[in-house]
């Protein structure tokens, strides 16, 4: 028996080698991820990450069914690092032709939790964070330079630390005029 075939512009003609049965990219309901046109094709053609959804580790997944914020929390490290990827990231999506706005829901819980660790915990984590954004970028086929992600998660955790300080102030000026 001939396995499937199924044609993208992008990557051409090839056989479906797992058990995806998926039309298209977009929401995988049987993964419960959002798959880009990569991904969907790595799904189809990569058994051992075919595998790792389905025991709900792939990349991408969550592992629990809780509703994702849309935006990350206001403040923290997390929100500033987001600030500083969102242009480069759109224009790198386009350059390579990758579809970057389906890992969004994942940044974005990733930099809810950079928030939650605030400035201290991200600065005792920046390796931890470099590797992460290390591993999104060769899953969306994009360059990446450790020196460049290190220099951008430090310069997130400065701008972050310098909304502590005026936030701060904030609330001193509040507690000497409470008027």
């Amino acid at each position: 028996m001939n396995a499937p075939r199924r044609t993208s512009p992008e990557i051409g003609t090839y056989e479906v080698t797992t058990g995806c049965v998926c039309h298209d990219s977009g929401w995988c309901e049987r993964h419960r991820v959002n798959k880009s046109d990569r991904l969907f094709y790595l799904c189809q053609t990569r058994s051992d990450l075919f595998l790792k959804w389905e025991q709900n580790q792939g990349p991408r997944q969550h592992r629990n069914e809780n509703p994702r914020p849309k935006k990350p929390p206001a403040t923290g490290p997390g929100t500033e690092l987001a600030k500083l990827l969102k242009m480069p990231l759109r224009v790198l999506g386009s350059l390579w032709r990758v579809n970057v706005g389906s890992g969004c829901l994942t940044c974005y819980d990733y930099a809810a939790e950079m928030n939650r660790w605030g400035v201290a915990g991200c600065r005792e984590r920046l390796e931890e964070i470099v590797d992460r954004l290390q591993e999104e970028a060769k899953l969306l086929g994009l360059p990446f330079t450790r020196r460049g992600a290190s220099f951008l998660v430090r310069l997130a955790i400065r701008r972050a630390e310098k909304q502590e300080r005026l936030a701060a102030d904030d609330v001193v000026e509040e507690v000497a005029d409470p008027t």
